[in-house]
């Protein structure tokens, strides 16, 4: 039933008494149809188009991919098994990289892929990768087709952007995979192909194990801070020693040198 409510204010619409609403139409109340779909039987809570329209929205929706990356770091690495640390090369620049089986994907460090003239291409989905020092990343852009360069081969990689400060890039089993590579742990190797009959062998190190190099500015600020420093020289037995008339600077003055060098000048 419907009554007229007085002045309309502005509503051209009638107030129904069963629902206490204006609406045009008959009012479903009344009826005991569903508000959603007018069918009876059911409330507009229950109605299955609710769930067709939740089922469809979430269809359109692709769900969040998951990849873990839990050594991002030399300390990590070492205390991990299946990883093997090199120095590679990606368009003429040298990058650390780790071979690492417990990683699922292939990363680069934000701060050597701002050194590569590669543009970053958006993914068809978002990936969740899980990390050591927190729960997960979001990542959207990848890298594709960079060449890593083994010596004198040349391989592809596409590769995630990610917060790393030790790797500049990281091979997981995605790259691993794709080109058919064994990583041979007990011998620090990179077997490529079928591991009895190799394509080609890569040797790397073991992390944490490889030679620590530091530019003399360093060396000066520990030394300065209090580190003590050795200073050793190497000395060939094998080889001949110059005589004195081929030795720069020391053939001008034949009257101060003796025939013989016997050594480093004294300590005074």
């Amino acid at each position: 039933s419907q009554q007229s409510s007085g002045p309309s204010e502005g509503y051209s619409y009638l107030v129904f008494t069963t629902c206490g609403r204006r609406h045009p139409g008959e009012c479903r109340r009344a009826a005991g149809t569903c508000f959603k779909c007018g069918q009876a039987g059911h409330l507009q809570k229950d109605c299955k188009k609710n769930t067709t329209a939740s089922t469809s929205g979430q269809a359109d929706k692709k769900p969040d991919a998951l990849g873990r990356v839990f050594a991002i770091t030399e300390g990590h690495a070492a205390n991990t098994s299946g990883t093997i640390t090199s120095t590679l090369f990606i368009y003429g620049d040298d990058v650390f990289v780790l071979f690492d089986t417990g990683a699922t994907h292939s990363v680069i460090s934000f701060t050597f892929a701002s050194r590569v003239t590669t543009t970053p291409s958006l993914l068809d989905h978002v990936l969740c990768i899980s990390m050591p020092i927190q729960d997960s990343v979001r990542i959207t852009y990848v890298y594709r087709s960079l060449l890593l360069q083994f010596d004198d081969k040349i391989r592809a990689i596409n590769a995630l952007p990610l917060e790393m400060c030790e790797f500049d890039l990281i091979l997981g089993m995605d790259w691993l995979t794709e080109h058919h590579a064994t990583i041979d742990c007990l011998s620090y190797r990179v077997i490529f192909g079928d591991v009895h009959a190799p394509e080609f062998v890569y040797h790397g190190s073991l992390p944490g194990k490889s030679m620590q190099i530091i530019s003399a500015l360093q060396a000066r600020t520990l030394l300065s801070h209090g580190c003590e420093g050795f200073l050793a020289m190497i000395h060939d037995m094998t080889s001949d020693v110059s005589p004195i008339h081929e030795q720069t600077i020391v053939s001008e003055f034949p009257d101060v040198f003796p025939d013989e060098l016997p050594g480093i000048p004294p300590v005074r």
